[in-house]
């Protein structure tokens, strides 16, 4: 902890010779603009990576950096302001210095705004053309149930665009970094890392008796089941996307437990909707967390297929997922995800980037680092019944989203 009270956390590795990346961030973000400025507060960081940084512009910045392996970013998500960046170790100045710019004196420039806002333009006029665009806009509806962050962005939404109110917002978002937290990664000398880091880091404005939070906007997964066909377009494709939610309690074993479950219905769904039935080339199967501002999950299932086999390979989604849910896998099951699980183990810990992304997640989730290591050890602790009992708490059935893409001439409807 630095005198100024950010927290500064170092993981010094030797899979990248002369590599080191880093990421830092406290609460608030977009979360903290009322919703009359939502949507210049979320435009504000696109428009910042397009102008360069301080009295640098988008054309400066870069020539002053030829010959330099630096970089650094600032970015503003939903409920946190960030800081994130690499270098060779030859040049750590200059990331600290392009940290220090970035944390400090970012840029929204009037060209850059101008060029966003019409290249934005152009992408609304055209993104109704695509069939895909009502596919993923109503899958949104039904799934967030017409929240004003969540609605699609139109012609008329970008008028609600202005460069002062983004700029307003990003001056607020960086105007201190109260309880901000920096991890480091990477071929780390503390003799030349420490005078750093109190020069930069330490430096950074903070506020005492400031406690940096975030807003709960009050965004929600709809409860209920929820089914739609969208019928557009002329290609000879169907496309099925499935959402089962709900609340989660996150720790180490419902983590590892719903990924692993997760694990087994991609393999059922492969197996069955490509290798047996041969209906489509991708059928996928993945897990959301969200820890912040409500502890939730989310499993989705996508595939795509011809238009005329779509229902028969969506009841027999369903039905890999009650057999799930009523029985125990075959035990081959459980030890193939055990062994792909202790591969990529090993494999990614060699990575700085698996690094930092562990050790900024167990931080922000405020768990300890032997949370880390109970975790790693799971993957000697699966069982078939490991597996069944997470599909029983994680496979609801009175809880999901599911919407099918159709050509515009076909009229059968999945249910």
């Amino acid at each position: 902890i630095l005198s100024n009270g950010v927290r500064v956390v170092l993981k010094s590795t030797a899979f990248q010779d002369s590599q080191v990346q880093f990421e830092g961030w406290r609460w608030g973000g977009v979360s903290q603009a009322v919703d009359a400025d939502f949507v210049s507060a979320s435009s504000a960081i696109s428009i910042a990576a397009q102008s360069g940084v301080g009295t640098f512009d988008n054309v400066t910045l870069p020539k002053r950096l030829v010959g330099k392996e630096a970089y650094a970013r600032l970015g503003i998500g939903p409920l946190s302001v960030t800081l994130s960046g690499g270098a060779a170790t030859a040049d750590l100045e200059t990331m600290f210095e392009l940290l220090w710019l970035n944390a400090t004196a970012p840029r929204l420039d009037e060209a850059a705004y101008a060029r966003f806002r019409a290249n934005f333009a152009d992408a609304l006029k055209n993104r109704n053309a695509q069939p895909e665009t009502a596919f993923y806009d109503t899958f949104n509806r039904l799934l967030w149930g017409d929240h004003f962050r969540t609605r699609p962005w139109t012609v008329e939404t970008l008028q609600q665009m202005d460069l002062a109110k983004a700029r307003t917002f990003v001056a607020e978002q960086t105007a201190h970094w109260t309880g901000a937290t920096f991890v480091f990664v990477g071929d780390i000398d503390p003799v030349v890392f420490k005078p750093l880091i109190a020069q930069w880091i330490g430096a950074l404005p903070t506020r005492s008796g400031v406690v940096p939070a975030y807003r709960d906007v009050g965004q929600r997964m709809a409860p209920g089941v929820h089914v739609e066909t969208v019928s557009r377009g002329l290609a000879a494709k169907a496309s099925a996307a499935i959402r089962i939610h709900g609340d989660f309690e996150s720790t180490p074993r419902n983590r590892y437990a719903l990924r692993s479950l997760t694990r087994v219905l991609q393999m059922r769904l492969r197996e069955v909707l490509r290798e047996e039935k041969g209906g489509t080339y991708s059928a996928g199967a993945s897990v959301r967390l969200q820890h912040h501002p409500v502890q939730t999950y989310g499993v989705d299932i996508n595939f795509s297929c011809e238009p005329a086999r779509v229902q028969e390979l969506t009841d027999a989604t369903w039905r890999i997922i009650r057999d799930l849910k009523d029985a125990p896998v075959e035990a081959g099951y459980a030890q193939k995800v055990a062994a792909q699980q202790a591969r990529e183990d090993e494999l990614e810990k060699r990575d700085n980037g698996y690094w930092q992304g562990v050790l900024v997640s167990n931080l922000r989730r405020g768990e300890t680092p032997e949370d880390l290591l109970t975790y790693w050890a799971l993957h000697k602790t699966l069982t078939p019944a490991v597996i069944h009992d997470a599909a029983k708490r994680f496979l609801d059935l009175e809880r999901y989203v599911q919407v099918t893409l159709l050509p515009a001439e076909t009229s059968s409807t999945p249910e």
